[in-house]
């Protein structure tokens, strides 16, 4: 070793403990730590399944188009569906495939649909259906201001007008006005039962 070699180094031995404990070097050293880095390539990397422009767009795995991607790579030799093994049926392929899978004809299909909606509908016309099971809905009860109903069952198995603050009493005119709970379901009870 060189004269000028020897003392470059001896010079580096003092400088190089001095750089990398310097604050820079160990957060350098964090940012590019495995953890760091695996962090990063979640954060950035592209997501095949969310650009728009692409046959892929919304279609990741658990879908049904992923699914067959998976097997339109396998028969091509993949091991990972890319852009073109994703095909997007019609709608006619899509009728076909249903008309084959349950082995009936479109006029069959089309005849049987209308038979069935033709007898729900005489069934709601002569009253053995109400309109929100012909809809497939359900009525919602009849809600008050506070979003309660506005008639509850009493202990007793009464069903009785739900009061508040602002009821007229049934006997004096007068608004209820803040009564505790027991007061007011003892109120309800003796509306109902005088007719109120």
């Amino acid at each position: 070793m060189s004269y000028a070699s020897a003392r470059e180094w001896s010079a580096l031995r003092g400088i190089l403990p001095r750089v990398f404990s310097s604050p820079a070097m160990r957060f350098a050293g964090q940012l590019f730590s495995l953890p760091a880095q695996l962090v990063a390539h979640e954060l950035f990397r592209p997501n095949p399944w969310g650009n728009e422009n692409s046959p892929m767009y919304g279609k990741g795995p658990g879908s049904l188009e992923y699914a067959q991607a998976l097997e339109n790579a396998d028969t091509a030799g993949r091991t990972g569906p890319i852009e073109t093994d994703y095909v997007t049926p019609t709608v006619t392929q899509k009728v076909d495939n249903f008309l084959i899978n349950t082995n009936q004809s479109p006029n069959n299909v089309v005849a049987e649909n209308i038979a069935v909606n033709e007898a729900a509908k005489a069934a709601v016309n002569s009253g053995d259906m109400t309109p929100a099971e012909y809809f497939g809905t359900d009525i919602k009860p009849e809600l008050d201001a506070w979003g309660r109903t506005k008639t509850y069952e009493a202990a007793d198995g009464t069903m009785v007008n739900r009061s508040n603050v602002f009821t007229p009493h049934y006997e004096t005119g007068e608004s209820l006005g803040v009564m505790g709970r027991s007061q007011r379901r003892a109120y309800d009870l003796a509306a109902a039962k005088a007719g109120f």
